[in-house]
């Protein structure tokens, strides 16, 4: 019996023996793999988009950090104090929001918090944000 038809009908609740104890080994582990639309969808926004996104928050990066991204007013202080240009220390910023968020950190993520009509950014300067996406 071919694997595809093994996969068929394990599918409708009918294992089948596949041939070897590897194959139906290997064939378990690629069932219960993530596919990779999925592991897309959930990786962790790269730094050269967040660096993309620091570069055009301006000043408004440390109202972004708190009232949006929800950091602490201390964790701004520190990116100020680390970094001696607004470009990065945004970067910092944006880095510290990606560190807590662990892998929760998507570039999707980041959009959805930062699409707010309140917060003073605009969806052109977001757009960086989808490309990361595809």
């Amino acid at each position: 019996m071919s694997c595809s038809l093994y996969l068929e009908k394990r599918k409708r609740g009918k294992p089948r023996d596949c041939g070897t104890a590897e194959t139906a080994s290997n064939l378990s582990e690629n069932e219960m793999s993530t596919p990779k639309k999925n592991k897309v969808e959930t990786k962790a926004v790269e730094d050269k988009t967040l660096m993309a996104l620091a570069e055009t928050m301006g000043h408004n990066w440390k109202q972004i950090g708190i009232q949006f991204l929800e950091l602490k007013g201390y964790v701004i202080d520190q990116c100020e104090l680390k970094e001696a240009t607004v470009i990065l220390q945004s970067f910092e910023m944006l880095k510290n929001w990606k560190n807590r968020e662990k892998e929760g950190a998507t570039a999707l993520k980041l959009y959805s918090i930062l699409a707010n009509e309140k917060c003073p950014i605009g969806s052109e300067q977001l757009e960086c944000l989808l490309e990361d996406t595809h």
